[in-house]
């Protein structure tokens, strides 16, 4: 009988050789599952088991192995019995431990296929009987209905207040001040002859009295014996005068209180 290192190290061998992995990773507390063996490699590693070591591997056991140390200790015969009650049921092994590696293999593969071709069969009834239920639904009114679309409703336009508008405050022109005006009438008198002096001067107050000045030549401005109280708040005004000096005389009106003046205006005497 071989011994557990023994086993041990044939096992590695044959699990390295069906599941191709690194011999440092098969290690007692490894998983079966980690490493790579499905359950279809784990016949196939019992049966390498059988061959090498004469130690065929029950499948009830079998079926307990997770790990490399329970696998071992399946194959030393270590691992305890499986208990059952009444008489004991013996499973038959999956395939026969005497048939060649080629043949167990070969028959693997038709398992395989047969187990593929079962899925396959079982979609295709499972479409077919797909459709034949939506049918016989749709025959006895067990479909689905129609629903009617919902209409959007539209919301009423929301007509915006309009917003008042400021009134532009109105701004009265700006009327130009009048200009100071004089003038005589008639511009040419006789000695002793009257004439009319008339005109504005703005700058005026209301009531001014304004004093009439003549000038003659390069002289100075006089006063002449004559003042006019404006009549209006634009400073209007006329008079009358006459003078004996003959020539030509230049005559304003003087507001003494603005220190203003008229426009000066000449008139030939003589």
């Amino acid at each position: 009988m071989p011994s557990d290192s023994q086993v041990s190290r044939a096992l590695t061998d044959i699990i390295v050789r069906v599941v191709d992995c690194e011999p440092s990773a098969v290690v007692p507390h490894a998983r079966l599952r980690d490493l790579g063996v499905d359950s279809l490699a784990l016949v196939e590693i019992a049966e390498g088991a059988s061959q090498q070591l004469g130690r065929p591997v029950p499948d009830a056991q079998l079926d307990a192995v997770v790990t490399v140390q329970d696998l071992v200790d399946a194959v030393s015969g270590d691992a305890p019995a499986p208990t059952t009650s009444g008489s004991p049921f013996v499973v038959p092994p999956l395939l026969d431990p005497s048939l060649p590696p080629e043949e167990v293999k070969q028959r693997k593969r038709k398992a395989v296929s047969y187990a593929a071709g079962f899925v396959g069969v079982g979609l295709v009834i499972g479409v077919v009987g797909g459709f034949g239920l939506a049918a016989v639904g749709k025959v006895m009114g067990l479909g689905s209905q129609d629903v009617p679309k919902a209409t959007p409703t539209t919301a009423a336009p929301v007509t915006p207040s309009p917003t008042p508008t400021p009134t532009p405050s109105v701004t009265a022109p700006t009327q130009d001040a009048p200009e100071p005006e004089l003038s005589i009438t008639p511009r040419q008198v006789s000695a002793g002859e009257r004439m009319t002096l008339s005109g504005r001067l703005p700058t005026a107050d209301d009531n001014a009295v304004l004093q009439v000045q003549t000038k003659d030549g390069d002289g100075g401005w006089t006063d002449f014996p004559v003042t006019v109280q404006v009549s209006d708040d634009e400073g209007s005004f006329t008079t009358q005068i006459y003078t004996t000096r003959t020539g030509e005389r230049q005559i304003r009106l003087l507001d003494r209180d603005s220190r203003t003046a008229t426009p000066v205006a000449t008139v030939t005497v003589g």
